[in-house]
């Protein structure tokens, strides 16, 4: 929650000492980026929040970031395109080496979800209510109708 750099560690520092699985989720600032480089090398894990282009991401990386989550619904609202950005930085990371992991967030849409998958993504923060429509389709229900219908034909 902090903005400078001594004060987002002390707070990674406490967060993180209480499980190993546990993210320091900093947003991407000079003084974030400089709070990362001391947490990476104390084998603290980062991830950095509010980025936004594929310059960000490389600072990310550079930080020793493990991940980066780009805010997909929010570039789109900027008249951009946040899937075609997830897109861009999973190209220049694999084209890189990099081993930092995408994680796409501000998910508004199925087509986001998909879109950032099939782009690179390794995972994505996903509303509930998109997951509900994830699960639904057309043929699915119809399919558990039919099964019922034939299951209760032999059962009785």
């Amino acid at each position: 929650m902090s903005a400078s750099a001594d004060k987002i560690i002390k707070e990674a520092e406490f967060l993180c000492g209480i499980s190993k699985r546990i993210v320091a989720k900093i947003p991407l600032t000079d003084e974030g980026l400089k709070a990362a480089s001391v947490l990476t090398s104390r084998k603290i894990r980062v991830a950095f929040t509010l980025v936004f282009s594929p310059s960000q991401a490389l600072l990310a990386a550079a930080a020793g970031a493990d991940y980066i989550c780009p805010f997909v619904g929010r570039l789109d609202d900027a008249g951009q395109k946040g899937v075609e950005v997830i897109g861009n930085i999973a190209s220049i990371y694999v084209s890189n080496g990099i081993k930092t992991r995408i994680v796409a967030a501000s998910i508004r849409n199925i087509e986001h979800v998909v879109g950032c998958a099939g782009r690179g993504a390794y995972a994505a923060t996903v509303p509930p209510q998109i997951i509900e429509e994830m699960i639904k389709h057309e043929l699915t229900a119809k399919g558990v109708e039919r099964f019922t219908a034939d299951w209760t034909k032999v059962a009785g």
